[in-house]
Order: C-alpha cells, then structure tokens, then sequence
C-alpha cells in the first residue's frame, strides 16, 4: 500500500456530495425562478389585453356622448349570457355580417359594452379561434358606473400571480393561502 505524502492531493468524497448538493439547490432555484417569470410574462400580457379592451370602451363611449347614460351598469358586471341587439359590423366566421343601421343610441351603448366584455365567437367548427382581447384573458368581468361628471370602467380577471389572502391583504404569490387569485385595472373617464 503506498504511503501517503503532503504532495497528493484530490477530492474526498465528502466535498464532491458538498458541491453537488450545492448545485442542486442552485439549480432548483433557477428552476423556480423560471416558473415565475413565466406566469408573470402571462399576467403582463392579460394587462396589456385588458389596457386596450378599456381604450376600445373609451372610445366608443366617446363616439356615443349622446348615450353615455346608456354604459352605466351600476357596477354590475356585464352578463354574456344574452347577447344584446348587435350593433356592429363583425365576422361570424363563414361571411362578414353588416351593422344593423336602425340601432338607437341606447341599443349601440349596450351592444358595445356586450362586444367588448364578451366578444364575438365565430362560428367555426374545426379551428379554435379567438376573435377579440377578451378571448386572451381568463374569465375577464367588465363593470361601469356613472359618478357624476365621471366614469369608473373596471375589468378584472383570473390571474396567476397575485391575488387577495383570506385577510383581504393584496398579495403578489401563488400560494394556497390566497382566497381570491383576481386582478383588475380600473380607468376613470372625466367627461
């Protein structure tokens, strides 16, 4: 058996399973840190989609001043069970369907808050097809009300990052403690 000297060197096994432990926390947490910034990127999306559906509003509201009265849901949420007269021209998937031109003021402000809280799905039988934001968020709701010279417009939606815990304390993980996993983006409209 050789004699040892002070000029041998090398790893014992101790500060290999050291180092690869080491490694494998690190990775675990590259790991986790990925899944994150991946619902995240999901969630900033979403925010995006609801900023344009809140300008779509804004702008159709401007368009029809006459019956502003008309996009008032007393923060009630916008129901997509009935859809409303429509009042604009659209796609059904098969042929581009005209605007119905005897529509009041009033017909116009409820079809517009219908197509931008519940879009329009087009009749297509083999694709799966996305026609407005709404079909790119997860279960978005759509509110207004009429404060005096203002409108407050909120959409909220499901989300994966941030949500509400049983305190009602706003918090920005997914863990199991959250009692509502919503966010919503609220607009105020001087008019």
């Amino acid at each position: 058996m050789p004699q040892l000297t002070k000029n041998m060197a090398g790893f014992s096994l101790i500060e290999i399973l050291v180092t690869v432990a080491i490694t494998i926390i690190g990775l675990v947490g590259l790991a986790s840190l990925q899944l994150q910034v991946t619902k995240s990127v999901g969630d900033s999306g979403n925010r995006s989609q609801v900023i344009w559906m809140l300008e779509d509003l804004s702008n159709r509201m401007k368009a029809n001043r006459i019956a502003l009265a008309d996009y008032n849901t007393d923060g009630d949420t916008v129901s997509c069970d009935n859809a409303p007269k429509i009042c604009s021209a659209y796609h059904d998937g098969s042929a581009r369907v005209e605007a119905d031109l005897s529509c009041s003021n009033t017909e116009q402000a409820q079809s517009d808050l219908w197509e931008v809280a519940c879009g329009f799905n087009p009749d297509v039988d083999t694709y799966i097809t996305k026609s407005s934001a709404v079909d790119f968020i997860a279960a978005p709701l759509l509110s207004t009300q009429l404060n005096g010279g203002e409108i407050t417009v909120t959409i909220s939606w499901d989300t994966r990052t941030s949500g509400v815990n049983a305190d009602g304390e706003l918090v920005y993980a997914n863990t199991d403690s959250l009692a509502n996993s919503r966010t919503s983006l609220t607009m105020v409209y001087n008019l």
